[in-house]
């Protein structure tokens, strides 16, 4: 596959080359030397939006990705085959942070072959795959184009569902071009899925005509340059000398406002559009001024007549998701299940959630630009599934994988915590393994991540600080908690699903019920059903959270039958919690792991050699304390003898008295069954035990 790139030299000549899709990747990698991007896109605030002052832009090189061109003997393009892609230009992306966030969404389509940075630093070139019902690209011209046209449609609704971006309003064509760029790190996907176009080809619509007509954002946009070129032609004949720039500006906006009142559109749509292209040329403050003046002195009927009515319709709606997308970016994070926010154009890249303030104040700002619309209309904008999902976890993983320099760094973090286990770093990195992969699979997973290390020290040996280090940074303020109370059942499910790591701290203050029965079950849930808050149902959500404990006592794990759900370790010396951690390549790691089947679960050797290990750290009951004072287990017939859980109660509380209650029966009958070397056999009076007296 090859772009055509085309420039018109010095004696006004086209001249007409191509470069594979490689090799221009590579171009634009570099600056170029005679016409440099980087300085262009320096001058870009100070310029027209179509900028045709620049100097050199009529030498400027124009790339043409979606056909191959060659000249003819005229000096005009001729089309020779169509590459099978769209072009999709994303504009006013004022920042860095806005450009990286496009790129990365339009990579997550399977559909999407290459983005890059456009030539003005304020845009993005997307390039998407398409193909006909049979798979195939036209050869004809006039197939290949009526495809286009078809796909370009279908392609600009999908992908501005999941942009919270504008698409650069023009009529779709093969010969749609670019300007030659600059970008070091394009997104390209040579193996991109070509998306099937149907066959039931519509022509594409004429632009609209009149106010009542208009459906989409391209729609405006269009009477914006239809009032602005009206504008641009009106100025060249007045032929006026301005002082200043700025005074040119003025008088350009002024006469574009009064173009769009009486074409229609409201105050707040007129404003938006003349904002997206004034490129810093007026205050915000004088723009709206402007604009209000405009306003107030050609749609006096017009405002008079909407406030008769007092009625709220669907422009009224539109006009206030105009509104609010014009000025903040949103995104419902999936995680902590709400709706968070950013203002557009801000060089802070933290989004915010939407909380009942700003809610309030966003209610405000919609009726201060005279949209009838109440703070149910804005709550219920911002509460719908129009807002794009978000999940952090996902793209921070996302963001990891292929990255990994083949070093590893989750056993030298395991490394760090000194201790004489020499199962200790295997534990560790298969328990890592089974928190990432809790993570990343939370929506297809069958059982839970369920075990948890348990580290053991007296006081100041840095565990909970290396707990809390296991959380990359960027999630650590909402991932990580080691404030659970156990007893809370409901905060604790909805924990899970929210946190990532839950340190159970001070565990030795976990009651042997709570260990038994309700963390036990904890431990492997997949999911969680709870009812939100302010929700009128229970519902089910994917668990998230791994668990963790520490613990100052050793004799701690109280189940009798076995504690195969904590890796247990007793520290040696303080954690090494000095270092900086790579949390890009530890993650890397783990992912790649598991990308390749590594398994994240202890299988029945390994919990065998776990549940053998927690042995030092298991309770013993003051019931088996006091078996184990007068009994011991024998294999020997002859030495020993059969005896019922009853008799062998009977004879322990001859010997210990009153503080034996008739209750303990029951927990006797349990310990006895787990004590290790105790034969037994299934009487007509119950299950009699082998035992010998001291």
């Amino acid at each position: 596959m090859k772009f055509t790139i085309t420039r018109t030299n010095k004696q006004n000549k086209l001249m007409v080359s191509s470069k594979t899709v490689e090799r221009f990747l590579e171009r634009i990698a570099k600056d170029d030397a005679k016409l440099s991007v980087t300085n262009f896109r320096m001058s870009v605030p100070l310029m027209e939006a179509d900028y045709q002052y620049y100097k050199g832009i009529k030498e400027w090189q124009h790339v043409y990705p979606d056909a191959e061109f060659s000249k003819d003997e005229s000096g005009n393009l001729v089309f020779q085959k169509s590459n099978g892609l769209v072009m999709l230009h994303f504009i006013n992306l004022m920042s860095d942070q806005e450009k990286d966030a496009v790129k990365k969404t339009v990579s997550l389509l399977p559909m999407t072959f290459a983005a890059f940075e456009g030539a003005d630093g304020r845009s993005l070139i997307v390039l998407v795959s398409i193909c006909n019902e049979e798979g195939k690209i036209p050869t004809k011209e006039a197939d290949a184009e009526l495809l286009y046209q078809s796909a370009y449609e279908q392609l600009k609704v999908l992908y501005q569902s999941q942009v919270q971006a504008a698409i650069k309003p023009e009529k779709p064509s093969l010969a749609s071009n670019f300007m030659l760029t600059l970008d070091a790190s394009p997104y390209y996907n040579s193996k991109a899925v070509a998306m099937r176009i149907s066959q039931n080809m519509k022509k594409v619509a004429s632009a609209p005509k009149n106010v009542e007509d208009l459906k989409t954002y391209d729609d405006y946009e269009f009477l914006y340059r239809k009032a602005a070129e009206e504008t641009k032609e009106e100025m060249k004949k007045a032929n006026i000398s301005w002082q200043n720039d700025e005074d040119r500006y003025l008088a350009s906006f002024s006469a574009i406002a009064t173009k769009l009142c009486i074409m229609g559109l409201s105050e707040e749509e007129a404003f938006i559009h003349i904002r997206r292209n004034n490129w810093g040329h007026v205050t915000e403050e004088k723009l709206r001024q402007i604009v209000g003046t405009a306003y107030d002195t050609h749609s006096k009927d017009r405002k008079t007549a909407k406030s008769a009515s007092g009625r709220k319709g669907r422009a009224d709606i539109l006009q206030m998701i105009r509104y609010l997308e014009s000025r903040y970016q949103f995104r419902y994070n999936t995680v902590m299940k709400y709706t968070e926010y950013r203002p557009n154009n801000s060089w802070v890249g933290d989004f915010r959630p939407v909380d009942a303030r700003v809610q309030k104040s966003m209610t405000l700002d919609v009726q201060i630009a005279d949209i009838h619309v109440s703070i149910k209309d804005v709550r219920n904008f911002l509460e719908s599934d129009r807002i794009r999902n978000y999940s952090p976890i996902e793209s921070y993983l996302f963001d990891c994988l292929g990255k990994w320099d083949g070093k590893d760094r989750i056993r030298a973090l395991a490394r760090t915590v000194p201790t004489n286990n020499p199962y200790w770093e295997d534990w560790f990195y298969t328990w890592f393994l089974g928190m990432v992969d809790q993570w990343r699979g939370m929506y297809r997973r069958q059982y839970g991540n369920s075990t948890m290390p348990l580290l053991i020290s007296k006081q100041g040996y840095n565990k909970s600080t290396f707990c809390r280090r296991l959380i990359p940074t960027e999630l650590s303020w909402w991932g990580f908690t080691d404030n659970m109370i156990l007893s809370e059942k409901r905060q604790v499910l909805q924990a899970m699903s929210q946190f990532l790591l839950i340190n159970l701290d001070e565990f030795n203050q976990i009651s042997p019920q709570v260990q038994q029965g309700f963390l036990k079950n904890l431990l492997q849930l997949p999911t969680v059903k709870i009812k939100p808050p302010y929700g009128s149902h229970i519902e089910e959500f994917p668990r998230l959270a791994s668990f963790i404990a520490t613990s100052n006592m050793t004799d701690i794990l109280a189940d009798p039958s076995g504690n195969r759900r904590f890796l247990g370790v007793e520290l040696t010396g303080p954690i090494n919690v000095s270092g900086r951690l790579n949390y890009e390549q530890l993650y890397a790691q783990a992912m790649q792991a598991l990308e390749h089947g590594e398994k994240s679960y202890f299988d029945a050797k390994e919990t065998a050699i776990i549940m053998q290990s927690n042995k030092q750290f298991e309770q013993i009951s003051p019931i088996k304390q006091c078996f184990l004072e007068v009994f011991e287990p024998t294999n020997d017939l002859k030495e020993g003898e059969y005896l019922t859980t009853a008799a062998i109660f009977d004879i322990l509380k001859q010997k210990f008295g009153s503080s034996l209650q008739v209750s303990s029966i029951q927990k006797l009958g349990r310990e006895l069954q787990n004590i290790e070397g105790l034969q037994s056999k299934k009487t007509r009076f119950g299950t009699e035990y082998l035992v010998v007296r001291k």
